[in-house]
Protein backbone atom coordinates (compact mmCIF):
# COMPACT_ATOMS: atom_id res chain seq x y z
CA UNK A 1 0.00 0.00 0.00
CA UNK A 2 1.48 3.79 -1.02
CA UNK A 3 0.32 6.53 1.04
CA UNK A 4 0.60 10.19 -0.03
CA UNK A 5 0.00 12.97 1.78
CA UNK A 6 -1.73 16.23 -0.06
CA UNK A 7 -1.71 19.86 0.69
CA UNK A 8 -3.94 22.35 -0.92
CA UNK A 9 -4.51 25.85 -0.09
CA UNK A 10 -7.89 26.87 0.31
CA UNK A 11 -10.04 26.65 -2.89
CA UNK A 12 -6.82 25.26 -4.79
CA UNK A 13 -7.88 21.88 -7.27
CA UNK A 14 -5.66 19.26 -7.32
CA UNK A 15 -5.51 16.14 -9.90
CA UNK A 16 -5.18 12.62 -7.98
CA UNK A 17 -2.76 9.69 -8.47
CA UNK A 18 -4.54 7.81 -11.46
CA UNK A 19 -3.70 4.72 -9.96
CA UNK A 20 -7.07 2.71 -8.58
CA UNK A 21 -8.68 1.94 -6.39
CA UNK A 22 -7.68 4.89 -4.55
CA UNK A 23 -9.27 6.06 -0.93
CA UNK A 24 -9.17 9.65 0.11
CA UNK A 25 -8.80 10.03 4.38
CA UNK A 26 -9.44 13.78 5.03
CA UNK A 27 -7.59 15.85 7.50
CA UNK A 28 -8.95 18.44 9.64
CA UNK A 29 -10.78 20.29 6.97
CA UNK A 30 -13.05 19.19 4.38
CA UNK A 31 -11.94 18.42 0.74
CA UNK A 32 -14.57 18.28 -2.38
CA UNK A 33 -13.81 15.45 -5.05
CA UNK A 34 -15.27 14.96 -8.12
CA UNK A 35 -14.58 12.14 -10.32
CA UNK A 36 -15.04 12.55 -14.88
CA UNK A 37 -18.06 10.71 -15.52
CA UNK A 38 -19.49 10.10 -12.13
CA UNK A 39 -22.67 12.42 -12.03
CA UNK A 40 -22.12 12.65 -7.76
CA UNK A 41 -19.06 14.83 -6.47
CA UNK A 42 -17.76 14.36 -2.52
CA UNK A 43 -17.02 16.16 0.54
CA UNK A 44 -14.62 14.02 2.81
CA UNK A 45 -15.06 16.01 6.05
CA UNK A 46 -12.24 15.36 9.30
CA UNK A 47 -11.97 11.70 9.98
CA UNK A 48 -13.97 10.34 6.72
CA UNK A 49 -12.76 8.32 3.57
CA UNK A 50 -14.07 7.42 0.39
CA UNK A 51 -12.95 4.69 -2.26
CA UNK A 52 -12.78 5.04 -6.12
CA UNK A 53 -12.54 2.76 -8.63
CA UNK A 54 -13.39 3.97 -11.55
CA UNK A 55 -11.21 5.23 -14.39
CA UNK A 56 -12.21 8.76 -14.58
CA UNK A 57 -9.96 11.97 -13.16
CA UNK A 58 -10.55 12.33 -9.71
CA UNK A 59 -9.90 16.47 -9.04
CA UNK A 60 -10.07 17.39 -5.19
CA UNK A 61 -10.06 20.75 -3.93
CA UNK A 62 -10.06 22.59 -0.80
CA UNK A 63 -13.38 24.02 -0.01
CA UNK A 64 -13.24 27.33 2.89
CA UNK A 65 -9.85 26.88 4.29
CA UNK A 66 -6.06 24.85 3.51
CA UNK A 67 -6.28 21.62 3.46
CA UNK A 68 -4.47 18.26 3.88
CA UNK A 69 -5.63 14.89 3.32
CA UNK A 70 -4.25 10.88 2.48
CA UNK A 71 -4.33 9.00 -0.70
CA UNK A 72 -3.89 5.39 -0.61
CA UNK A 73 -3.27 3.37 -3.10
CA UNK A 74 -2.26 -0.16 -3.95
CA UNK A 75 1.67 -1.31 -4.31
CA UNK A 76 1.72 -2.57 -7.82
CA UNK A 77 2.70 -6.55 -8.10
CA UNK A 78 6.59 -7.13 -8.89
CA UNK A 79 6.52 -9.18 -11.89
Amino acid sequence: MSENTFSIDRHQAVLLPPQRPLTVISGESPVWITQTGDPRDYIVRHGESVAFSGTGALIAQALSQDAQFLVRTPTPPLC
